[in-house]
């Protein structure tokens, strides 16, 4: 199983949103344009990053994509 953790973040809900909190903050279930992100990283108070979650039976997909915007968030 893979674990994200921030080294100097924090994890949060939807409902409780400070992006002021740390330097890198990852919410949970965050509404996009486009539906729910399982988690929208940012830092500095900016998105940076999405992160959408499979099972581990699944497998890994990893994806990158560079030189793209991500959706409006």
């Amino acid at each position: 199983m893979l674990c994200w953790r921030p080294v100097a973040g924090v994890v949060q809900d939807k409902k409780k949103i400070n992006l002021g909190s740390a330097p890198g903050v990852a919410v949970r279930e965050y509404q996009t344009d486009v539906g729910p992100a399982d988690y929208v990283l940012f830092v500095g108070r900016k998105p940076v990053g999405i992160i959408e979650s499979k099972r581990e039976e699944e497998g890994l997909h990893p994806t990158m994509s560079g030189g793209t915007r991500p959706p409006d968030l």
